[in-house]
């Protein structure tokens, strides 16, 4: 018997190193599947136990006389089946192995078993995770696309205590009806929340509630003490209440001065509002002389000032200078523009 194997399919050697024999010759595999020494081996042994026992034909040089049968099989790896459909054109070593798709006198596969091609891998930049959104970050996503009731609902999971701004903000959704039934006694309870701990529009609104009792009884004392400490935090809202507090009266005598310079500290940080109140007081000679021209001046001042969807102010603030405008000559409001145009909050 050729080759080291004996029953070669079984034999642990072959499986480790392969039989060889030594007629075995320089073979390449015809399939060009790129099947490796391995296979080669494995077809080396099943070809010298099939030769062994049969010795009816010479070897041949000529072997395309393979059936379809065998071609068939060989192609799909069934080297036994394909030996016996084509028995007789496989009696030598050389036939079997022509059989299982090897050719003779050509260069034969590497003794390493073939290489799968790996998909080429690119480097991918590595993503960050996102950063997980706080109930407040959530609720203000919300509150900004107006899904006011969402946002109440993140915000009351959250943390809120100590949070001034996130309670002054409750405050406000109750006191307008954004996402809740509209809710004053809620509103100033939040308000109240965000004062105590500091936040200086918390103060001014639970001031402003006071003073036009909302949610609370009125109260102008209790107003000016939550105004005035928010005005001192430098809140040109509060700033400007003050001054309108002081110009009117209210839970004192009036006090021009007081509310001139109210107004001027609120209209220097840029409140449209505070601009038009001192343009009304030079208009009717609030605490000091009557002066178109500088009343002129605020009046512009004021529409730079607002925002342009404010249209109901900025509808006051156009009334009063047109009115005025008709008792100035052109002189008069060629220098009231002129002041606008050159004042420096600072």
């Amino acid at each position: 018997m050729r080759g080291c194997c004996g029953i070669a399919l079984f034999c642990l050697s072959m499986v480790l190193s392969g039989c060889q024999s030594n007629n075995d010759g320089p073979w390449y595999d015809a399939t060009g599947r790129g099947r490796g020494q391995a296979t080669w081996d494995m077809d080396s042994g099943r070809c010298h136990t099939y030769a062994d026992g049969n010795t009816q034909s010479p070897d041949g040089s000529n072997y395309s006389g393979l059936s379809n049968a065998g071609k068939g099989l060989t192609a799909a790896g069934d080297i036994l089946q394909a030996i016996a459909a084509d028995a007789q054109r496989m009696a030598s070593y050389r036939n079997c192995l022509n059989a299982a798709g090897w050719t003779l006198n050509a260069p034969r596969i590497a003794a390493r078993e073939p290489s799968i091609p790996q998909p080429e891998m690119t480097q991918q930049p590595q993503q960050q995770p996102s950063p997980q959104l706080s109930p407040e970050q959530l609720g203000d996503q919300a509150y900004n696309q107006k899904n006011y009731a969402e946002a109440l609902k993140f915000y009351l999971k959250g943390d809120v205590r100590g949070n001034g701004n996130l309670q002054n903000r409750i405050g406000t959704m109750y006191q307008n009806g954004f996402g809740v039934t509209q809710d004053y006694a809620h509103a100033v309870e939040w308000y109240r929340r965000s004062a105590y701990v500091g936040s200086s529009d918390g103060q001014t609104n639970l001031g402003r509630m006071y003073l036009n009792g909302n949610g609370v009884q009125k109260d102008s004392r209790e107003a000016i003490i939550w105004l005035l400490k928010a005005a001192d935090q430098g809140n040109t809202f509060a700033q400007n209440d003050l001054g309108f507090v002081y110009l009117n009266g209210h839970g004192a005598t009036a006090d021009y001065t007081l509310a001139m310079k109210m107004f001027l500290a609120s209209a220097a940080k840029g409140n449209g509002v505070a601009q038009y109140n001192i343009g009304v007081m030079y208009m009717k000679a609030l605490g000091v002389p009557k002066d178109y021209v500088q009343a002129y001046k605020w009046f512009t001042l004021s529409l730079k000032s607002l925002p342009a969807e404010d249209d109901p102010s900025r509808a006051i603030v156009h009334r009063d200078r047109d009115f005025i405008a008709t008792n100035m000559s052109a002189l008069q409001i060629a220098d009231a523009q002129r002041l606008a145009q050159d004042w420096n909050p600072a």
